[in-house]
């Protein structure tokens, strides 16, 4: 990092800052706290200064200690920076499509971002698939439902409907963080068949509310959510679950 000092009209400093190589963000944060400071009271900014390279410094080296790492479950994974986080996630699962006129749902959670995302006077109704991918039979009948071709061709546009598949098999193995039952759509939703469609009034506005379990052992200053005594919003008499016979659009 370059900071070249031009010194004009008395106590003001004009910074020209050029970055290279692999710079971050902190270098240009810090840079723009000692414009500020030297703007403000350029006599005690030596002490800034010092202060800021400290930072930075830091920020490069990073931490000479860590913590020791609690976890409820997965595995322990090493990443950037001798940095540690708890992996619950297998490999080898199907991927994650995007683009899609038919959304590919990571868990309930995703589910219910998507409803409180639409305010509730255009909110439109939804309809979910539930498949399970590593079940043969259930995907043979849920390929003969050609659920993508008909969202694209004969169910209502986005704006009038939400559609949208939830893999019961992949969605829980998927996730690194902790599967909790709000993230569990499928218990959620009291899924009994595969494949099985539901579809959703407009009143679902997701606001699940998650259970609370009180205070971290470890930490009192954090609270611990995920539980089975969380409340659905999305209720029994707001879905209705396509019986199989007939057309589905």
């Amino acid at each position: 990092l370059h900071i070249i000092y031009i010194y004009y009209i008395r106590t003001n400093y004009l910074y020209i800052i050029t970055i290279s190589g692999t710079m971050k963000l902190p270098i240009v944060i810090s840079a723009l706290l000692l414009h500020c400071c030297l703007l403000v009271e350029p006599v005690k900014c030596s002490d800034v200064l010092n202060g800021i390279l400290g930072s930075v410094r830091g920020f490069f080296a990073g931490p000479e200690q860590s913590l020791p790492l609690k976890r409820r479950g997965g595995s322990l994974v090493e990443h950037f920076n001798n940095v540690t986080v708890v992996d619950h996630m297998e490999e080898n699962l199907p991927k994650v499509r995007f683009g899609h006129r038919v959304v590919d749902l990571f868990n309930g959670q995703h589910f219910d971002d998507i409803l409180i995302d639409a305010p509730d006077e255009i909110r439109p109704a939804g309809v979910v698939a539930f498949y399970d991918s590593s079940n043969k039979e259930c995907m043979k009948a849920y390929r003969n439902l050609n659920f993508d071709t008909l969202a694209e061709t004969k169910l209502p546009a986005r704006s009038r409907l939400f559609a949208a598949r939830y893999d019961m098999y992949s969605a829980p193995k998927r996730a690194w963080y902790e599967f909790t039952p709000e993230m569990d759509l499928e218990k959620r939703f009291n899924v009994k068949t595969c494949p099985e469609v539901v579809f959703v009034s407009r009143k679902c506005n997701g606001q699940t509310i998650w259970c609370e379990k009180g205070k971290d052992p470890d930490d009192p200053a954090l609270d611990l959510v995920g539980c089975e005594d969380y409340t659905e919003q999305c209720t029994e008499d707001l879905r209705t679950v396509w019986d199989g016979n007939g057309d589905l659009a």
